[in-house]
């Protein structure tokens, strides 16, 4: 099973064009390669039908051997109040002021859900574009590196880095670029192996960047058998 979910069309945030195309493209390839698909074909999702498709999503993955996630969107860290910044993904609704307790989504909830997933366990963000969210209560407009045990976790760039949206005319983003050629050519490689792939193509798309966009791969898969996205 797979949760789909692309953010594009931002009431008050800044609009990100290629997000809900990478979601669309992702998604049907992904339903190509035999996963049942939630959040798509619904795109720019407000706060209230995020959680109500990773709702709807926890509940399959406890019955399925893979479980991905795969959000592109507006996100970053954020002051919530707590002893340390944490991560938030930022739905279509969020009020250009808004709390982000109030109107974001934390991305933990996006770990919690692929859980009971019996053999594989996906979390992929490809958030930390560029937003005009005002600067109070906000942190790096990157990702602090979270993990979980027996899952991977890939970020589209490295923390505290913003991730490219894609040149003008582009449909997708460099990452989603990369991620869409990878799995036409070695969706049946492991998935650690397959991601390495992505790290590597999203380099080569980004290379007239100083640095050039990396992606942060969190691997803390607990064993040494092959796990092909797309078996």
């Amino acid at each position: 099973v797979a949760l789909i979910i692309g953010n594009s069309a931002y009431t008050q945030v800044s609009k990100l064009p290629n997000a809900a195309n990478d979601a669309a493209d992702v998604a049907k390839q992904l339903q190509a390669a035999g996963y049942k698909i939630y959040g798509h074909p619904k795109l720019n999702m407000t706060r209230q039908q995020m959680f109500d498709a990773i709702k709807a999503f926890q509940t399959a993955a406890a019955s399925a051997d893979t479980a991905v996630v795969w959000y592109a969107g507006h996100g970053q860290e954020f002051d919530s109040g707590g002893t340390k910044l944490s991560n938030w993904l930022i739905p279509v609704d969020f009020p250009l002021d808004g709390d982000v307790i109030e109107h974001g989504v934390p991305l933990s909830r996006l770990m919690t859900a692929v859980t009971p997933a019996k053999t594989l366990r996906v979390v992929v963000v490809d958030a930390c574009r560029n937003s005009n969210i005002p600067s109070g209560g906000r942190g790096s407009r990157g990702f602090a590196v979270e993990e979980r045990s027996d899952m991977l976790i890939v970020y589209s760039t490295q923390p505290g880095r913003l991730a490219e949206d894609g040149p003008k005319g582009s449909r997708n983003s460099p990452f989603a670029a990369a991620f869409l050629d990878t799995m036409n050519k070695y969706g049946k490689i492991d998935v650690r192996q397959f991601f390495g792939g992505v790290a590597q193509g999203t380099i080569a798309r980004t290379k007239n960047l100083s640095p050039p966009q990396e992606p942060q791969k969190v691997d803390k898969i607990n064993t040494v058998a092959t796990l092909p996205l797309a078996p």
